[in-house]
């Protein structure tokens, strides 16, 4: 069980099965594949489905970083072109102190109301809650998807002053995991920063790791004869260690019989 960093909702990850892989591999990218996704393999304290529309964003990025930290470990290189020279700078952190940098901190400018999912500016002026994953997908047809999703989450006196002040609000009551991060140029020294997409970029690398589901079940059903459905019913990584062993297997004949094709003397 793990606790979210913005809403402090309390979940559980479940272990990605061949289903699950074929859902990622098939499915919609950006924010409808993140909902996709998150649906699929996160539950809530109670074993029970969560409802990913009503999570503030920051949530949502932060279950697909968790996800690619249970698949393929904490550690990220990322590249950038420096500024100055136009070298390519890999730039490598680690997911867990990324998370820490972008976690959610108190407001100078924002006091919590009577209603937990409610905040309201110090002024008076106005009330706002942190915007969710269904103001994002509802707002992301619109001609103005960042008015949209103020107008979804504002109350009260919409002043500039006031907007400004309820955007900073949600910025670090409810962060997302889109930042900065830094490198120093190999070639000319020159610090580099990069733009750094956490959600975007751990769910293009879960994707790229589910998409081999379709050519490992073809493997294990023409090695074993396992049903289709039996095969995508294995949790993810017996899948994959099933498959190793049978192209190991199938190495090794091939290496025993040009063994002996060469002892017999029969070399093409």
């Amino acid at each position: 069980m793990t606790r979210l960093p913005v809403s402090a909702a309390v979940v559980d990850y479940l272990a990605p099965t061949g289903e699950d892989d074929l859902a990622l591999v098939g499915g919609p990218g950006g924010w409808a594949g993140a909902a996709a996704l998150a649906s699929r393999r996160v539950v809530g304290s109670d074993g029970g489905a969560i409802d990913v529309g009503q999570l503030p964003v920051g949530d949502l990025d932060a279950i697909i970083v968790e996800l690619r930290r249970r698949s393929l470990g904490d550690s990220i290189v990322s590249e950038a072109a420096c500024v100055a020279c136009g070298s390519r700078v890999d730039v490598a952190f680690d997911l867990a102190s990324y998370l820490q940098h972008c976690r959610p901190r108190p407001s100078r400018v924002a006091v919590a109301t009577s209603d937990p999912q409610w905040w309201a500016l110090r002024s008076g002026q106005l009330e706002f809650r942190l915007p969710r994953v269904a103001d994002v997908m509802e707002a992301s047809g619109s001609p103005d998807p960042k008015m949209r999703i103020l107008e979804r989450c504002l109350c009260g006196i919409t002043t500039p002053a006031s907007v400004r002040s309820a955007e900073r609000a949600m910025a670090v009551l409810g962060p997302t995991l889109l930042s900065q991060v830094s490198g120093l140029c190999p070639e000319c020294g020159a610090p580099t920063e990069l733009s750094f997409d956490a959600r975007e970029f751990c769910l293009q690398e879960l994707r790229s790791l589910a998409s081999g589901v379709i050519e490992e079940t073809h493997l294990l059903a023409w090695a074993y004869h396992w049903s289709e459905r039996d095969i995508l019913a294995l949790a993810s990584w017996r899948r994959r260690a099933y498959g190793e062993l049978v192209i190991a297997g199938v190495r090794g004949e091939l290496a025993l019989s040009e063994s002996r094709d060469l002892r017999g003397g029969r070399v093409a």
